[in-house]
């Protein structure tokens, strides 16, 4: 995935990942400065010509719904692809968040891969950052007047001192054959790198780190 890809930053810097193509990033921390940032963004996409101004209502009111209701999940992130694939303007979009471990989980938490095996809508599967919790389920998406299906995959990653874990949303229509879809959102959600803020100074149990 080295070739045509951007490595991006979280909003609050506790990481960095490597994604294809090009991607904006929209915080979610104010509903303000989302609105903000996507109506900039669709008019640096769309362009301004008049005969495209519905067009630009109706991607905007659509992605700032999914703003609102990403914020309201809990993601505090929303990373849109701008040119995975031709003709759609935002063809993927990435939400990011903290989430707990499973309920009834024991804390502090000692092996990561035992305990992300208590999500029972999730596989487990090992990254090079240690073991994740997949999950990957084909539903459809609206893009303007159409319909199209579209794979979803959602990654659940320990954090390194394992006290919470980096949920990660990935969504794309399916232009393409699902097991491709899939093996990019892996290739993406792999090449996770923690800061020096936020990786351990020593050693995680089980290599979780």
């Amino acid at each position: 995935m080295s070739e045509g890809a951007v490595v991006v930053s979280s909003p609050g810097r506790d990481y960095s990942l490597v994604l294809p193509g090009t991607w904006a990033v929209i915080p979610l921390f104010s509903a303000e400065d989302t609105k903000r940032q996507v109506t900039r963004l669709v008019r640096a996409q769309m362009g301004r010509a008049d005969r495209l101004a519905q067009q630009r209502r109706e991607l905007t009111k659509e992605l700032l719904e999914t703003a609102r209701r990403a914020r309201e999940a809990g993601s505090t992130v929303m990373y849109l692809a701008l040119e995975i694939l031709t003709g759609i303007p935002f063809p993927g979009a990435l939400l990011v968040g903290d989430v707990d471990w499973p309920e009834g989980t024991a804390l502090p938490v000692d092996d990561a891969e035992a305990a992300l095996g208590g999500f029972s809508d999730g596989i487990v599967v090992q990254h090079r950052m240690g073991p994740v919790s997949r999950v990957i389920e084909i539903g459809e998406q609206q893009i303007g007047e159409t319909t199209t299906p579209t794979l979803r995959a959602q990654f659940r990653v320990p954090y390194p001192d394992l006290d919470r874990l980096l949920q990660f949303t990935v969504s794309a229509p399916m232009m393409v054959d699902a097991e491709i879809w899939t093996e990019l959102f892996d290739q993406m959600i792999d090449s996770l790198t923690w800061t020096p803020e936020r990786a351990m100074t020593e050693e995680a149990p089980n290599g979780a780190a």
